[in-house]
Order: structure tokens, then C-alpha cells, then sequence
């Protein structure tokens, strides 16, 4: 028995599995408010596209002949209309609703709720009581998406309780996507203005870089240019982990860039340019080296990013998540750790550190290990069963990796947009958590659009912003970080005089710019 939602991490018996999907097919979340308002709608229809490809069962308690708000991307005329169009992107067939589990109220109503959500620019709250967010001088879906993707992050920990430890919702929790603070009482930001042109390549269309065009999708009037580029085709199991990605679109087998293309038509004002392959084959298609716009950098390998710091960027914007955080990370070349250097530390030790984990997770001989990652030997049905016998799985489980890598098997191991539990039998299991990485893409959206703002350039991720790093836990988003002091690694390849030479020269600027 398979559900795309859920991946065997350890043991696959019948009754564990079972018992995984009744958590996540038996519940019902009832959505209530009034969402007559633009950033009420954007909020109800992320959160009901990110919790419908997980759980099954939502009774949306809207009025469904509420017309929809003046400045949404063009679409049905009602909210009704526009919800079953969003639960249509699903892969997830709907289920009746059943006895309400949870309820969540949109807005400020005070109605009985076991959740309150609401928006306001690029505030999100999430809390056991209404919120006190004002209205908002100017539209935009920062702090909506936001909301929602914090909001089925925190109803996921719920509905997966007897499983999954969270820390309670017992605090009102206010976070701004435009200083990166969060609060328990609303936060006084400042007015940034309007979005001027946005003039980016975005590196990854896929989980995160998909959210990001999706919230940039909702934002108002948005002009420039942005070009994307990712080698890879959508598959059946990424609509339960992408907000982008849909069951048509996967079923297809649609290349990412272009489903980001696709999603960003509806700006008539904004220019993309989709390319199926790496950033190094889309430098290749260019006759001249080009000088790169902003970075932004939406993969989730070590290799990528290095071939991505290969091609000389000046300014980079970088998102990475976890099984349960979030990470934004602003960089420009010469002044301040680039992508590379937050990872440094991790990258000197990492072969050694991971021939142990690998040795430990398989009890495969660390001797043998090491000789079968450098030769990058296939696995065999021998290896295979012995990593079963030695992790309690019944036979066969592994069987899909026979003539794969040793690292192949330990990489499908990392979580990605995906929440570790543990059953009462001591089964790990990974379950599709499309909320974690649509944050992700989300806030780097934000970051992007900050970048065309003068007035919010001091709330810029970067050298020359409040910090370098952002990271956030989404399950409990009281719990969120600034890094502004990260060193950059001595052992780097960024300080190399070469590489920033001939970053200056690309860029046309003086290599003391770069070293100041």
C-alpha cells in the first residue's frame, strides 16, 4: 500500500500505516470568517491549497457568493468559484467533511476558534485569540501567504499530535516578512512604498522556487524581468510537496521552469524567460558571459550552489529549508560570507562526518564505506539486505535503491518539504509538508521585492542589512533568529583575488569595490 503523502523512513507495517493515514484522512479542519478583503482572500486560498494536498477532509464554512476582490489574478468571479479552482490543483481527492477537529478563523471576528489567522501588508499572525493587526495602507501577498503557510504548519502539528511534538499554540505571535521580527503584540513597520522593477534569475523552480512564484503571482502590478532556469521535470509526487506544482501539470510531466513562466503570465508587465537546464547551460546559451542580475537561489544541494557561486554573482539571495526550518540568506561577493561560507564548516568535515553517518546508518564497515562512496559502487541486493536487517526493515524495503549509490540512499534520507514522525511502534515516517518550503519561497519573494524598494533596502537580508541569515522554526514561529555576524570562511574560494577580479570585471566595477 503507497500514498504519495507519506514516505517509509524506517519499518512499513500494515497497522503503522494505517494508523499514519487516519491522522492524516480522518480529521476535519472547518475554515471560517469573512474574507470580503483582498489580503483575506489571498490568505483563505494559499491555506486552502497548501492543507488540501495533505488532509483531505476541509468543510470551508465561506459564503461562497462573496465576490472576489478587485487586484486578484484573473479567474473565477466568486469566492466559491475560486476555491473549488484551488482545490482542483490538488492531487488529493476532497472528502465529505466529517465532525470538525479543528477550527480556524480568517480575520479579526471573534467567533470560537482553536485557531485565529490574519494579514495585513507584510504582517502575519497566528494565535488562540483574534488579532489586532490595522488594515492596510497598500495591498501586497507577503504577509497573506505568509499567514497561510505559517497557519497549516501549525494545524499540521496539531492533527499530527499523538506523533509529532510541537510546542504549543499559547502565545499570539506576530511576525513582519519586512523587518524579519516577530512579536506578540502587532509590529510598527515601516512604509515601504511601492515595488519598483524586479530584475532577477531565479536558479530552481521546484518546491521553493515554485512558492515563490506563486506568491509573486498574487503581488500587484509587478514589472521587470525575471528569468528562470532548472533542469528538471515536474513528477507525480511533487504536487504534495510544491504549492506550484499541480496533478495535471505533474501528470504531463511539465518542466518546472516553464509551470514558473506559466504562473507569472498573469503580469503583463513582468518579462520571463524559462530555461530548461542549469546555470551553467544557461550561461552557455548566452554568445557573451553575461552579467547576472540578482541571484536567487531556490535548490537544495551543496553541488548547485557551488556551481552557482562558479558564475560569478554579485548580489545572491539564497532559501533552504529543513525538516523543521526555514532559512533566507542575503550575500554580495567581497563583503560578507556567500553561500558557500555558511556551509564551510560542514563541507571540511563532511567527508569524514558523513562516511560515520553512513557506516552507523547501514552497519556497513566504515572501511568499506569509504572505498564504495569513492568508486561510487552500485548497491547490490547483499548491501541491501544487510542495511534492512541492521535498521529492523522487513525485506524488500530498500529495494528500490538496487543499483544505486551508497549516497543516493543516504540522501534520500534528508527531509524536504516533508515532517519526520514517529509512530508508537518506533516507525519513521515522512509526511509531505508543502507548507515548510511554500514559507521558504514565500519570504524570498519578499526578500526579492525589498531589493526594488529603496525605502526597505535597510531591511534587506545582506552585508549592509539588519543580517546575513534569517531562520525560522514554521511550527512555532516565536521561535525565528537573525544571524547579522556570520565569518566568512579563510578556506573559501569567494576570497580568492582571482574569482573576485573576475567578478569585478563582469560586473564593471573596481576590484576594491568588491574588497571593501
Amino acid at each position: 500500500m503507497t500514498d504519495p503523502r507519506v514516505r517509509f523512513l524506517t519499518g512499513v507495517e500494515d497497522a503503522d500505516v494505517a494508523d499514519v493515514l487516519r491522522l492524516l484522512d480522518e480529521p476535519t479542519v472547518r475554515i471560517a470568517g469573512e474574507v470580503t478583503e483582498w489580503r483575506h482572500q489571498v490568505l483563505l486560498y494559499g491555506l486552502v491549497d497548501l492543507l488540501g494536498r495533505v488532509f483531505p477532509r476541509l468543510d470551508i464554512a465561506i459564503d461562497q457568493d462573496t465576490p472576489c476582490a478587485a487586484g486578484l489574478p484573473p479567474g473565477p468571479l466568486t469566492v466559491g468559484q475560486r476555491l473549488r479552482a484551488t482545490r482542483e490543483r490538488s492531487p488529493l481527492q476532497a472528502a465529505e467533511p466529517a465532525e470538525t477537529t479543528f477550527t480556524v478563523q480568517i480575520g479579526a471576528d471573534g467567533t470560537d476558534a482553536d485557531m485565529y489567522v490574519d494579514a495585513s501588508e507584510w504582517q502575519s499572525y497566528v494565535g488562540p485569540t483574534p488579532s489586532h493587526l490595522v488594515p492596510p495602507r497598500r495591498d501586497t501577498a507577503v504577509g497573506p501567504l505568509s499567514a497561510a503557510c505559517r497557519a497549516a504548519s501549525r494545524l499540521s502539528a496539531m492533527l499530527l499530535a499523538p506523533v509529532f511534538e510541537a510546542p504549543p499554540l499559547a502565545d499570539a505571535v506576530y511576525s513582519s516578512a519586512l523587518t524579519l521580527r516577530s512579536s506578540g503584540t502587532p509590529i510598527d513597520d515601516p512604509d515601504p512604498g511601492e515595488p519598483g522593477e524586479l530584475d532577477g534569475l531565479l536558479v530552481g523552480g521546484g518546491s521553493v522556487g515554485g512558492a515563490f512564484a506563486y506568491a509573486l503571482a498574487y503581488e500587484p502590478h509587478l514589472v521587470g524581468h525575471l528569468s528562470v532556469c532548472d533542469p528538471q521535470h515536474l513528477d507525480m509526487t511533487n504536487p504534495y510537496r510544491a504549492i506550484l506544482a499541480t496533478a495535471t501539470a505533474a501528470a504531463r510531466e511539465e518542466a518546472k521552469a516553464e509551470e514558473v513562466k506559466r504562473a507569472l503570465a498573469v503580469h503583463h508587465g513582468l518579462l520571463v524567460d524559462a530555461h530548461v537546464g542549469t546555470i551553467t547551460t544557461w550561461e552557455a546559451d548566452h554568445s557573451d558571459p553575461p552579467m547576472l542580475p540578482l541571484l536567487l537561489v531556490a535548490v537544495d544541494s551543496r553541488e548547485s550552489r557551488e556551481l552557482i557561486q562558479d558564475a560569478l554573482p554579485l548580489e545572491v539571495l539564497n532559501a533552504a529549508v529543513g525538516n523543521d526550518l526555514v532559512v533566507i540568506s542575503g550575500h554580495r561577493t567581497g563583503s560578507g560570507p556567500c553561500m558557500c561560507c555558511l556551509h564551510m564548516p560542514q563541507v571540511l568535515d563532511a567527508t569524514a562526518i558523513k562516511n560515520r553517518l553512513i557506516a552507523d546508518g547501514t552497519g556497513l564497515d566504515q572501511r568499506l564505506v569509504n572505498e564504495a562512496r569513492v568508486r561510487r559502487t552500485p548497491l547490490d541486493d547483499q548491501h541491501l539486505r544487510h542495511v534492512e536487517r541492521h535498521r529492523g526493515l522487513r525485506p524488500g524495503a530498500l529495494a528500490r535503491y538496487a543499483g544505486l549509490t551508497l549516497d543516493e540512499l543516504y540522501e534520500a534520507e534528508i527531509l524536504y518539504g516533508e515532517t519526520r514522525i514517529t509512530t508508537p511502534a518506533g516507525t519513521a515516517v515522512a509526511v509531505a509538508a508543502p507548507f515548510v518550503t511554500a514559507l521558504a519561497g514565500v519570504l524570498l519573494a519578499g526578500e526579492a521585492l525589498k531589493r526594488s524598494m529603496p525605502a526597505a533596502a535597510p531591511y534587506a537580508l545582506g552585508p549592509n542589512g539588519p543580517a546575513i541569515q534569517y531562520r525560522e522554526n514554521p511550527y512555532a514561529p516565536q521561535h525565528a533568529y537573525l544571524d547579522a555576524h556570520i565569518p566568512r570562511s579563510a578556506t573559501c574560494l569567494c576570497r580568492s583575488v582571482r574569482r573576485l577580479r573576475l567578478t569585478a570585471d563582469l560586473h564593471g566595477l573596481n576590484l576594491t569595490t568588491l574588497t571593501t
